[in-house]
């Protein structure tokens, strides 16, 4: 049995973003117990400074060892646009780079790696495979590209090496897909992501605001899968009729994570464009570098729109935390949160022909059934104030896991 004492936590990214804070408070549920952490961040470039991420790091770790390591930027580039031909002729290079550049760390005092998403998981994973002094935990923030060469690189993780690797998912929705991919070969296990977040204690008030002041948003990243754009139409469709259920603006909190091209450029500016181009009656409101307890402290109802299947819905946690509805597509991860039964929020139908009106339907239960909606509150709030002891447990049974082997 390994006898964890150093633990080696890689970043896929140099940001600071949601699955970063959520492998913060992850690790902090574990510290201790006679465990060292050692944090390594990615740099893309050689003007790399102190980052958000770094400093957060410090706030919960004040005795934190940090590292920087070179990343190819190249390699970083193309795991996001893996469909190019040309993508394996990148990769290869890239990762024997960046192999040498993690041999020269000197890892081996190190009886844990945590590879915290899929541009550090293959890298740790090529070195772990080679060296084999360590277990390797591969925490899957997303669901697998569904790309030909992605599908291919991870049949070659499941071909070469299955003792002392545990591939982690964020939601049992996540968990689904790699048993898929793996064809259940490989050893899998689900942790729920932490918020961070105070609990608020539930009050009697089922709003904010009173009505004629109440203030609609969607918090979220900046992507088109998130469905900025279709909450647009729906406050320009409805706002009329919005702003009848007692709302007087909507807002947008987010920021543009990552740089990246195709349908993701430009797309918080175009967003923008069109609110300032807005003159209906309801203030609509583009809002960044609010912290999550400013916004959930400033809102009425949350809009989760997500277009596609989500991960885990951190956001929708986070409203639970602090007694806020929620109205969500409900889709992957997310339809755990929200509840077999919408025992926690209410369902949204997907952006396709008069979803508007169905919205606003949602829209209107959620303020005219004041009770319905305080009864879904209660229950999400219960669930937010049983996470953290619902992640403890997962945490320990994937160390345990890994441990076994």
């Amino acid at each position: 049995m390994i006898k964890k004492k150093s633990l080696a936590i890689f970043f896929n990214a140099p940001y600071l973003g949601g699955a970063e804070r959520s492998l913060l408070h992850q690790m902090k549920k574990i510290e201790g117990e006679g465990r060292e952490l050692c944090f390594y961040i990615p740099k893309l470039n050689e003007s790399y400074e102190s980052s958000e991420l770094e400093q957060n790091i410090l706030e919960l770790f004040p005795k934190a060892a940090i590292k920087t390591f070179n990343y190819p930027p190249e390699l970083f580039a193309v795991s996001r646009d893996s469909s190019k031909l040309n993508a394996l002729i990148q990769i290869v290079p890239a990762i024997f780079e960046c192999y040498l550049t993690l041999r020269k760390l000197k890892l081996g005092r190190h009886q844990l790696f945590w590879a915290n998403g899929n541009k550090i998981g293959f890298i740790l994973w090529a070195y772990w495979l080679i060296n084999r002094q360590s277990a390797l935990i591969w925490h899957h923030r997303d669901y697998p590209a569904k790309s030909l060469l992605y599908r291919l690189a991870f049949r070659l993780v499941a071909l070469f090496g299955k003792r002392n690797i545990l591939h982690v998912a964020n939601s049992f929705s996540v968990k689904a897909s790699l048993n898929e991919l793996f064809k259940q070969k490989m050893k899998t296990g689900v942790v729920y992501n932490p918020t961070g977040l105070q609990i608020k204690p539930l009050r009697q008030e089922v709003f904010n605001h009173p009505a004629g002041e109440r203030v609609l948003a969607h918090v979220g990243m900046f992507a088109p899968w998130k469905g900025q754009m279709e909450f647009l139409q729906f406050l320009t469709t409805c706002s009329e009729k919005i702003m009848a259920l007692g709302f007087s603006q909507a807002h947008f909190y987010g920021e543009t994570l990552y740089q990246t091209a195709g349908e993701h450029q430009n797309y918080k500016n175009k967003i923008l464009q069109i609110i300032k181009r807005w003159d209906g009656p309801l203030k609509i409101s583009l809002i960044t570098g609010k912290r999550p307890i400013e916004i959930f402290n400033n809102i009425d109802v949350l809009f989760h729109s997500s277009l596609r299947e989500e991960p885990f819905g951190r956001v929708l946690v986070e409203a639970f935390s602090q007694g806020v509805p929620v109205l969500s597509t409900a889709l992957g991860g997310a339809a755990e949160l929200i509840g077999a039964q919408e025992e926690r929020g209410e369902k949204l139908s997907a952006p396709i022909n008069n979803f508007s009106q169905h919205w606003l339907e949602k829209l209107t239960e959620v303020i005219t059934q004041p009770s319905r909606t305080h009864a879904k509150l209660e229950l999400a709030h219960s669930f937010a104030c049983n996470l953290d002891e619902l992640i403890q447990e997962q945490l320990e049974n994937v160390l345990k896991s890994v441990e076994v082997d």
